[in-house]
């Protein structure tokens, strides 16, 4: 019998595994912790324009468990924020760190579950070390408006933990009952962990008894049905122009395209483009399940015992966590994300690492230099997952750079190509705003209805009108502009069109052409559709007050302009006029 030294010294490299885990993420994602807020991708939603509910007040407490944000109800990643902001104010490296905090959690949770279940701890590690720095894991990581992935999937996995060993221990679980209230409460994504725990006792136990099911678990699952109302308060549903049949379509499309993607995680792109449902992919999409069918009938005769109580529900609890994603509810402009198979994806690494223990238990032992190959296999693999997550990653350093990596995909996202141009015309590059507004033009995929094929000509010819008014040729501008606004009760008229801007290129445009009327035609839409509490709202009434040579009421709202957004050299140089005007006025009237 080895003794307790021995055995110490034995599992010494077993015991370092949570600790490299820890090290791996944090290799991986460490750079992120220097990017700064996205800006255009909900970080100024959720943080640097909503700082008046990030205060720690009894008020802000309540609103956000009685309110929603960006059309999610997520009280708990609310109140994270709040501490973020109350440690960091808006210095965003505080935040990118809880985000990496939380996905350390996450996959320590991740590797518990595993040991819970009876996986050997080299395996376990292995496949958890993939799952950790694995591409798909960049966009809730780095990106700090999807903090609620990696705090739900904390909750998540950590619940599911506390339950198998309240379940071993003959306790009530308490612990995994309030761990999966947190996780709801950071993304109502966990609402499926209740059906995950029926597979998790079918798997366990080796059999099915629904009495005992429901008498164990229905508070989870009153919890989970408390839950859907609010959820579907919450969120607002995208009005896609979209069909029933096809959402069917993609949802079966994204059951493989989400494992696939695990599996090789290439070419990855920070927004993907709708899928494109062509006769051949349908096609494709039929083989592929049929195959599955056939092999799972195969196994079952030859494995019936692993089929029903080890295949089955892994394949079912990867389909209940990807049911909310994966598209039978339209998800606006894209059809599937990477940040969305950060619970699921689990379930198909589980998958995997049952096939190596099975492997490794087979009666004809692998051959040592098998098994050492096999090692440097999975090594291979880890090592290219985490430099492919670090390139990765680097698209999300700035605003511009993500847009430009979404815009090399093929074909690329509408969407993303749209805010590409609108980058490239706030850093003054005229030639790519003209190069993004032919690409956008040239778009014609499958999926899209009349509607988004109006919406692309008109942010197009927006794009064009906007590059050719900047380099001077406002002549050439102005029949593309009055083209995208003769276009303006179409319902795609307002995607990616920013209306006040083109109004004030406009109205520039009409009055070096000397058209009065249709001058003020341009300020008074202005006027009305501007907000006077706001730095916009007031320059614009006072660049109408202006125009109508009424130079009193144009310096007071200039100058309120300038206490809103103090600085800004057009507007001083317009105060200094307007004061100058004045000032001659009074001379005048006194002589």
């Amino acid at each position: 019998m080895a003794s307790p030294k021995t055995r110490l010294r034995a599992d010494f490299p077993e015991r370092l595994f949570p600790w490299l885990l820890v090290a791996a993420c944090l290799v991986v994602f460490s750079a992120s912790l220097a990017y700064p807020f996205l800006e255009g991708m909900d970080d100024n939603v959720y943080v640097t324009r909503n700082v008046g509910r990030l205060g720690w007040t009894a008020g802000n407490v309540r609103y956000w468990f009685t309110h929603s944000c960006v059309g999610c109800y997520l009280p708990l990643t609310m109140l994270s924020y709040m501490v973020d902001h109350a440690i960091w104010g808006l210095n965003s490296f505080g935040y990118h760190l809880q985000n990496l905090v939380w996905h350390v959690v996450a996959v320590l949770g991740v590797y518990a579950c595993f040991l819970a279940f009876g996986m050997p701890r080299r395996v376990a590690f292995s496949v958890c070390l993939l799952f950790a720095v694995h591409p798909q894991r960049v966009e809730s990581v780095v990106w700090i408006s999807e903090r609620k992935d990696v705090l739900c999937a904390a909750c998540y996995w950590w619940s599911l933990h506390a339950y198998v060993r309240a379940r071993d221990e003959g306790r009530c679980p308490v612990w995994a009952f309030v761990l999966f209230a947190l996780a709801l409460f950071a993304k109502s994504m966990a609402i499926s962990l209740p059906i995950v725990l029926v597979f998790a006792e079918i798997h366990r136990s080796g059999r099915l008894s629904v009495r005992e099911l429901l008498k164990r678990l229905w508070p989870f699952f009153a919890l989970a049905v408390g839950i859907v109302p609010i959820t579907v308060l919450s969120q607002s549903i995208p009005g896609d122009q979209t069909t029933f049949g096809r959402q069917l379509l993609v949802a079966a499309y994204n059951v493989l395209w989400y494992a696939g993607k695990t599996l090789c995680p290439t070419p990855l792109s920070p927004i993907y483009p709708k899928v494109s449902l062509s006769s051949g992919v349908v096609g494709a999409m039929a083989v592929t399940y049929a195959v599955l069918a056939a092999g799972v009938l195969f196994a079952r005769r030859r494995w019936p015992r692993c089929v029903a109580y080890v295949v089955c529900p892994l394949a079912l609890a990867y389909l209940a966590s990807a049911a909310p994603i994966l598209g039978f509810v339209p998800l606006g402009y894209i059809d599937h994300a990477d940040r969305y198979s950060y619970i699921p994806s689990v379930f198909l690494w589980a998958g995997a690492a049952g096939l190596i223990v099975r492997w490794l238990r087979l009666p004809s032992k692998p051959m040592p230099a098998v098994r050492l190959w096999g090692r440097v296999g999975l090594a291979t693999v880890a090592v290219l997952f985490a430099w492919l997550s670090i390139l990765h990653a680097m698209a999300w350093r700035d605003i511009g750079a993500l847009h430009q990596m979404a815009a090399l995909h093929a074909p690329p996202n509408h969407f993303a190509l749209g805010t590409l141009g609108d980058v490239q015309a706030a850093r003054g590059d005229w030639r790519g705003v003209s190069e993004t507004a032919e690409r956008i033009e040239a778009l014609d995929e499958p999926w899209m209805s009349a509607g988004h094929r109006i919406g692309n000509l008109n942010k197009a010819q927006s794009l064009r009108a906007t590059a050719l008014y900047r380099n001077g040729r406002a002549a050439e501008a102005l029949p593309l502009f009055e083209a995208v606004m003769g276009r303006r009760d179409n319902t795609a008229f307002q995607v990616q069109i920013d209306l006040p801007v083109m109004l004030a290129m406009m109205a520039d445009c009409y009055l070096r052409k000397g058209a009065r009327n249709d001058v003020m035609r341009c300020y008074d839409e202005l006027v009305a559709i501007s907000s006077d509490s706001n730095y916009e709202g007031c320059f614009y009434r006072g660049v109408r007050a202006h125009y109508l040579n009424d130079y009193r009421t144009a310096l007071r709202w200039f100058e309120e302009a300038d206490r809103l957004t103090p600085g800004l050299a057009q507007v001083r140089s317009n105060i200094a006029d307007c004061r100058n005007r004045l000032a001659e006025k009074a001379r005048g009237q006194a002589e």
